[in-house]
């Protein structure tokens, strides 16, 4: 009988306790709530893409250029790819790809969404230097799906408030790169390629991180995010007209709780050596001396 008592009585402590656990954290992914979320994203997103749609497709990549040497006859000789004219497009397909998630806690919403954009396509013009030989060229590129994760936080009972807490990319998928004419220089179409690329990511990062963001970072505060038993659509917060009361200014609060994604301070790809065999050398460097009519 006393042990019957002990376990009931241990069975009714833990059953107060998820009691107040539920209280404490609620998970709010019903079809409801869920719809709300995804409603209140997407209309974000096509908010956004209509007053900076513009900044976003075309979207002007800055000059930049690529290093590179080979040795020619012994000598170990530099050239440089100059890229201009650079842009991209297919910034404006991004989306939310699935639905996101809402859950409660300690008086605020947390929402959960992943976005995707893709197909991206780069291009640039370019020049190549070696030897006071300069070929003009044409490199393009394609990045297949573009993955970026993102949680945000609005005040349970109104709606209101809304801070970004997280921003990152979560993948890059599918990046491919091609040049077109090199020429009898063909030999450093690899090396061409490999810092390209590491170009149109870098500024892949930079426009993720200094563009969307930024931009949704600043639209969050101005929208009422639909809570329960409220209108699913989106409504805008009016501006306060009236002056602050208080004059102390108030503590400054950090944009995200989490560190951003670091972004290379240059676009510049670092110079890449080609090694051959010495009969490799001698083959090329006789192919560039006919082009350039020495020999």
């Amino acid at each position: 009988m006393g042990s019957w008592f002990r376990n009931l009585s241990v069975l009714v402590i833990a059953f107060v306790v998820c009691i107040q656990i539920h209280n404490t954290v609620g998970f709010l992914d019903d079809e409801d709530n869920v719809e709300r979320g995804d409603r209140y994203i997407d209309q974000l997103l096509e908010e956004m893409l209509e007053q900076n749609g513009n900044e976003y497709d075309p979207y002007v990549l800055e000059d930049s250029s690529v290093g590179f040497s080979k040795k020619v006859m012994f000598v170990n000789v530099s050239g440089e790819a100059k890229l201009h004219n650079g842009y991209i497009t297919g910034l404006k397909s991004l989306h939310r790809p699935d639905h996101c998630s809402v859950e409660e806690e300690d008086g605020k919403l947390k929402v959960k969404a992943d976005l995707g954009a893709g197909v991206l396509d780069f291009y640039y013009d370019g020049t190549v230097k070696f030897m006071n030989f300069g070929p003009t060229i044409k490199v393009h590129g394609v990045l297949a799906y573009l993955e970026i994760h993102m949680e945000f936080t609005v005040d349970a009972k109104t709606g209101r408030n809304g801070k970004l807490t997280k921003f990152v990319i979560d993948e890059m998928k599918g990046m491919k790169v091609t040049a077109s004419g090199l020429g009898p220089m063909n030999w450093a179409m690899n090396y061409i390629i490999s810092g390209v690329t590491t170009i149109f990511q870098g500024f892949v990062r930079k426009f993720t991180q200094n563009k969307i963001r930024s931009h949704i970072a600043e639209r969050l505060p101005n929208y009422q995010f639909p809570v329960e038993g409220g209108d699913i659509d989106i409504t805008e917060v009016p501006e306060i007209t009236e002056p602050p009361k208080e004059t102390e200014a108030p503590e400054e609060i950090p944009e995200e709780t989490e560190a951003p994604e670091e972004i290379p301070e240059e676009t510049e790809a670092p110079e890449e050596e080609v090694v051959e065999s010495p009969e490799e050398e001698a083959l090329e460097a006789l192919q560039v001396f006919r082009y350039l009519d020495i020999i």
